[in-house]
């Protein structure tokens, strides 16, 4: 009988043999599996319990966004009281 691993479940190639790879998870567990089914990828995963990175902040993103949306509502009610064609 075989558990099939999470196929998210990061792990690493230890060992190879024909089409079998036996991997060591993230987890902890290590097994043999189809190696076939493997997918490489092109950095570690985070670890977990590192510090949250600062990103930028939002606000004039939002800003640009809710004037965005303002002026759609503007020109959908222009449309809807019939003072736009659409057109222009």
């Amino acid at each position: 009988p075989t558990d099939p691993l999470d196929a998210l479940l990061p792990v690493q190639l230890v060992d190879r043999q024909g089409d079998w790879a036996y991997v060591a998870c993230s987890n902890g567990w290590s097994a043999w599996v189809d190696g076939r089914l493997l997918v490489s990828v092109p950095q570690a995963p985070p670890a977990a319990g590192q510090p949250l990175a600062r990103t930028a902040d939002p606000r004039p993103l939002l800003a640009r966004a809710e004037e965005a949306l303002n002026q759609y509502r503007r020109a959908a009610q222009d449309l809807a009281e019939g003072r736009s064609d659409g057109e222009s």
